[in-house]
């Protein structure tokens, strides 16, 4: 008796180890899986906005494309401009009304009073504007005094380069000697000659 009295502890003891021995792999087990997993936390997530700073405007930069090719504008063409030019041949005091445009006859110097005379101006057109019509004007003075003076515009619808005349006829009674003076004018452009006659 006394000899299973101290048997009784080693058994206990024996019992005790065995079923330690028998959760050891489970333990072992939990153990392996708890040394494996990574302490690692993942955490999927949006990025915030950017929220400008007060005062501050963010401008997207614009792609720069293709520079534009300048197209030089066309040069308007000037039409060709007409220099005016005339010359005057001469102012003399005829006994015909006929026009002289050779000036094969002499000039009148002298006439009886109460005689028609008439008065004409020579002159040549070289080159001219568009619509440009002559002025003529006709002074007659007797010393300083004008006793006659008339103008008028020349009357043909066009004034080709040529050559024209222009006349009066005029009547002088009192004797004396008389300076006749003839103009002919396109706009500030003018030409002027005169002639002396004397009337007994």
């Amino acid at each position: 008796m006394r000899r299973l009295a101290q048997l009784l502890p080693v058994l206990a003891a024996l019992l005790l180890s065995h079923r330690a021995v028998a959760a050891s792999p489970e333990k072992a087990r939990v153990l392996q899986q708890a040394t494996q997993q990574p302490a690692v936390q993942v955490t999927a997530q949006r990025a915030p906005p950017v929220t400008p700073s007060p005062g501050v405007t963010i401008t997207p930069t614009p792609t720069p494309g293709p520079l534009p090719t300048k197209t030089p504008a066309p040069v308007p063409t000037k039409p060709p401009t007409h220099r005016l030019v005339f010359r005057l041949r001469s102012v003399r005091v005829q006994s015909s009304p006929r026009a002289d445009f050779a000036l094969k006859r002499a000039p009148l110097k002298h006439a009886r009073s109460g005689k028609k005379v008439y008065v004409f101006i020579y002159w040549i057109l070289r080159t001219t504007t568009s619509h440009s019509r002559p002025s003529y004007a006709f002074t007659v003075l007797a010393g300083k005094r004008t006793v006659v003076r008339t103008s008028f515009k020349g009357h043909l619808s066009s004034y080709p380069p040529n050559e024209y005349e222009a006349s009066i006829s005029l009547v002088l009674y009192h004797p004396g000697t008389y300076t006749v003076r003839g103009r002919v004018s396109f706009g500030n452009a003018a030409k002027q000659g005169s002639a002396k006659l004397t009337i007994r």
